[in-house]
């Protein structure tokens, strides 16, 4: 796919979302990708992974869908 954390996510790489999220090195924390242009949060949310979802809240600049 690609190397975004969305497309990390949108791949369940989520030890590496994880990572990028805590380092800090995140471009882009609400880039899109896939047929439904989704968010780390959508495909987080999605995969129910709360873990990654508490980090992505705490983020600065997350905005969430609406």
């Amino acid at each position: 796919m690609g190397n975004t954390i969305a497309s990390l996510a949108q791949d369940e790489q989520w030890d590496d979302v994880r990572e990028r999220i805590e380092a800090h090195v995140v471009e882009d924390i609400n880039v899109t990708t896939g047929g439904l242009n989704w968010t780390t949060l959508c495909f987080a949310s999605w995969r129910g992974r709360l873990d990654i979802v508490q980090l992505l809240l705490k983020y600065k600049g997350i905005q969430e869908v609406e």
